[in-house]
């Protein structure tokens, strides 16, 4: 589990987060606290995949 803040607009998000062979997955699964303005998105994604560069 992970809470996000949101640099956008402040709102805070509770999330997954797991790593699977190297990848780490996460996806949003509750606004705990709206941003301002309200209805302004708090995430771009609400899931996605990390992936390690080869720098």
């Amino acid at each position: 589990m992970l809470v996000v803040t949101s640099g956008r607009n402040g709102a805070i998000v509770l999330g997954r987060a797991k790593l699977n062979r190297g990848l780490l997955q996460w996806e949003a699964t509750e606004e705990i606290r709206a941003g301002e303005p309200e209805g302004d998105s708090p995430l771009i994604l609400s899931k996605g995949m990390l992936v390690r560069s080869g720098k």
